[in-house]
C-alpha cells in the first residue's frame, strides 16, 4: 500500500482542475434572434405584409430584400448605417 507523504507548506500550491468551457451563449443567442427574425419574416409572408416598411408602409426595394430577406424597414427608415448619406431630420418648427 503506497504511503502518503505530509503536505509540503513550501510547495507550490496545486492549480484547481479546469472545467471545460461550456457552450458559447453569445452564438446562441444570435441564433435565437436570428430565427425570431426568420420566424417574424415567415408570419409577415402570411399575412401579406412581407416586403413592407414596418415603418411607413412603402413597398421595399428588390434589392434591398435580395441584401437581407428579413429586412422590415426601406431605406429611408432602416437607420444610419443603412442610409450614411441621409441628413438629420429637422426639429419641428416652433409655432
Amino acid at each position: 500500500m503506497p504511503t502518503v507523504e505530509p503536505h509540503d507548506p513550501l510547495a507550490p500550491p496545486v492549480p484547481a482542475p479546469v472545467a471545460a468551457p461550456g457552450p458559447d451563449l453569445s452564438v446562441l443567442e444570435a441564433v435565437a434572434v436570428e430565427l425570431d427574425e426568420v420566424e417574424a419574416a415567415l408570419a409577415r409572408l402570411d399575412d401579406g405584409t412581407y416586403g413592407v416598411c414596418t415603418a411607413c408602409g412603402a413597398s421595399l426595394p428588390d434589392d434591398v430584400l435580395a441584401a437581407d430577406p428579413l429586412a422590415r424597414h426601406c431605406p429611408a427608415h432602416a437607420g444610419p448605417a443603412a442610409a450614411p448619406s441621409a441628413p438629420p431630420a429637422a426639429p419641428p418648427a416652433a409655432p
